[in-house]
């Protein structure tokens, strides 16, 4: 159903040799083509901080890292461009949407799935942006597992039926995370996993050392300038 790269076939034959384009891939946010592969980031679908903030502060280390690269769902882990993954941040649909509205079914489909297998909270806002999200796919969604654990994936399931019906993720008040000391002004959590810049909303936060995520790169006790 989500097809992230398009790559191209060999564009002509002269008679003598072979030409072949440069491979093509497209940013899934945008529906940007681009060539070179160094303008595309990985972005986590559901980020590090905003997954932290929906529970995953009180998981083991082992627990953290295994999100962090998780490989068993395809769209965990993302192409996008670097540019739509700054503009995402850490933000949830409730504040940011991708430009391309025709890949809005895909998200949150992915975003559902992805926080249902982990049980990770969602707002109220989280949930009726998401639901706003879903009134955009081609066919009816249903979640159809009534019970949620990290090891049982709730499946979507196509009808008829023209309504979506929310999954078994209740919108519950969100837990108060750790903060790591290093950022006084910002609540972000210790490492594991290691975040950087892209994964959080704010610029020109005040860093004190050790700095555990390396965000204040010159140590002049400003991180994430914008």
């Amino acid at each position: 159903m989500r097809a992230h790269f398009a790559n191209t076939s060999p564009s002509s034959v002269d008679g003598r040799r072979r030409r072949w384009r440069p491979a093509r891939r497209t940013g899934v946010y945008t529906g940007t083509v681009v060539i070179d592969p160094s303008s595309l980031d990985v972005d986590h679908m559901v980020p590090l901080a905003n997954a932290h903030a929906s529970g995953a502060w009180e998981w083991s280390t082992s627990q953290k890292r295994d999100y962090a690269n998780d490989l068993t769902y395809a769209d965990h882990l993302i192409a996008v461009t670097a540019s739509a993954n700054r503009s995402k941040g850490s933000r949830g649909p409730e504040e940011w949407k991708p430009p391309l509205e025709s890949y809005w079914c895909d998200y949150a489909v992915d975003w559902v799935v992805i926080k249902g297998t982990w049980t990770l909270t969602v707002t109220q806002a989280e949930w009726d942006a998401l639901v706003s999200m879903l009134s955009t796919c081609p066919y009816s969604v249903q979640f159809a597992d009534s019970s949620v654990t990290p090891t049982a994936t709730p499946t979507p399931v196509f009808t008829s039926t023209p309504t979506p019906m929310p999954p078994a993720i209740s919108p519950t008040p969100t837990p108060t995370p750790d903060c790591d000391p290093s950022y006084p002004d910002v609540c972000l959590p210790s490492p594991p996993p290691d975040l950087n810049c892209s994964d959080i909303p704010h610029k020109n936060i005040k860093v004190l050392q050790p700095d555990p995520h390396r965000l204040d790169g010159n140590k002049d006790g400003v991180g994430c300038k914008s």
